[in-house]
Parts: structure tokens; sequence; C-alpha cells
């Protein structure tokens, strides 16, 4: 009875994961069952996960195809960079966070409200530091960018003339920032020193030194941002968002399987031939 049972689920679970070497392998019944219990539990609770997981299973596939499409025609055989993401970003969170110290005071210099300011602050540290985020895998894929022909897959990879668009728009939001920064960091140190400009020569030297200092933090700033995604970012556009998406459902098709396997073996222990 129990070669009967397994060859049942062996062909079972064919259909669910079509015989995919990624996704897990067909649970084994350890002690056979009686028939009545293999069929109104055991085989209920092996099509209850099939529905749970169809689409994610579907979803998974889907990915699968597409990364080793990728894999295959523009990666040399070589897997996705898979890096630390938690790592990565908590190191992007603190570049925003010393964009606070850097320009909260000239900003709420000019609206008089913490809030606002703080929050003016924070916000633009977050598109200095996006913008950085971006620029830094550009660069990483440039060189593919610029010698490979525009990719039509299904992964929805942007194409040459798009790439090369959106780093010309970023730089001029860039250079937006930067100039508004500067004024009202300009007229921050005017009202400071207004008076003392007036009378003394060297106080527009000193104007000019701390202006371009905290400027240059802001510049240091991105360029930190610039680096970190360079060495994050994999050379293939879209290669290593594929591969976490085929990782994401892969892990969520396993999770549910691990309850299926602990399920399976109550109910093994319930119902085992005496």
């Amino acid at each position: 009875m129990k070669k009967i049972q397994q060859q049942i689920i062996n062909q079972e679970w064919a259909k669910i994961v079509s015989n995919d070497k990624d996704l897990p392998e067909t649970p084994k019944i350890s002690n056979a069952i009686q028939e009545d219990a293999f069929k109104e539990k055991f085989l209920k609770r092996i099509e209850f996960f099939k529905n749970k997981t169809e689409d994610f299973i579907d979803k998974f596939l889907e990915y699968k195809k597409e990364y080793l499409f990728l894999k295959e025609n523009y990666a040399e055989g070589r897997m996705a960079k898979n890096s630390n993401n938690l790592l990565y970003y908590a190191f992007l969170f603190i570049l925003v966070v010393l964009e606070v110290p850097t320009n909260y005071s000239t900003i709420n210099n000019i609206l008089h409200k913490p809030a606002i300011s703080l929050f003016g602050t924070i916000a633009i540290g977050f598109i200095l530091v996006f913008i950085a985020h971006y620029h830094g895998k550009f660069f990483k894929q440039l060189k593919f960018i610029i010698q490979t022909p525009d990719m039509e897959t299904s992964v929805h990879v942007q194409s040459r003339k798009m790439q090369i668009i959106i780093f010309l728009g970023s730089l001029v939001v860039l250079g937006a920032i930067f100039y508004m920064l500067y004024y009202i960091r300009l007229q921050y140190f005017y009202d400071m020193l207004g008076a003392e400009l007036e009378e003394d020569m060297l106080a527009g030297s000193k104007l000019f030194t701390k202006v371009l200092t905290l400027m240059a933090i802001n510049g240091v700033i991105y360029l930190l941002g610039v680096v970190a995604s360079y060495i994050h970012a994999d050379p293939i556009p879209g290669y290593q968002e594929i591969y976490k998406k085929m990782e994401k459902f892969k892990k969520k098709i396993r999770k549910e399987y691990d309850k299926l396997v602990k399920e399976l073996y109550r109910i093994e222990n319930r119902y085992k031939e005496k």
C-alpha cells in the first residue's frame, strides 16, 4: 500500500511543480496510512497546497524563464550579483540622515517653520540619494548599455536611449537641487554676515568658503551614494532584479511546503497502519 500511495503522490506532485528541479521535491510517506485517511486527509492537504501556491509557482516559473534567458544571452552563464540589500539600503538611509545637519539650518532660515524645514531637508536627502542610486547603476551598466542592442524581453529592461534620457534628466534635477541649496545657503550667510560684508572684504571670502564647504558636504554624500550603488549593482540591466523576484517566490513556495510537510507528518502519525 505504501508504494502505491507514494506513486499517487508522485503523480500529483509532478502536476503541481511541473518537474522543476528548483521547486521542492515530492513529500515522502514514511508510514503507510489507512486508505480512507490517505484520500480524505493526505491528498486533500496536497490539493490545498496546490491551490495556495499555484500563483506563486506560476510567477516563479515565469521569472525563472526570464532569468535563464538573460543568463544565457547576456550574462555569459554567470549568476546575477547577490548583494546584501539590507546593508546597502541602511547605508543609503544614513546618507539621507546626514543631510539633516548639513542643510536643516539654512532651509529653516528661509521657511522659519522647523517641522516643514525638517521634512523638506529629508525630502531633498531622499531625492539626492535616489539619484545617486540610479547613477551608480547607470555607470556600472554603461559599457553594457553602449555595446548591446536594445533588449526586447518580458523583463521590460529599458532601452539604451531611455536609459540615457533618464540619466540626463536626473542630471538636470541634481543640478537644480544643488543650485537651490547654494541659493538658500547664500541667503542664510548674507543674513548672518550682512553688516560685516559692507565693512570688511574678508567677510566676503569667509562667506564664499562657508558656502563651498557645505556644498562640498552635499557633493560627498552624493558621491558616496554613487559608489555604494556602483558596487551593489549588477552590470546587466534587469538581471539582478529578476533574480530577486525569482528567489522571492521560491522562498514563498518553500515556506508553504514546510507547512505541508509538518501537516502530513501529523496525519501519518495519527492514521498510520498498526
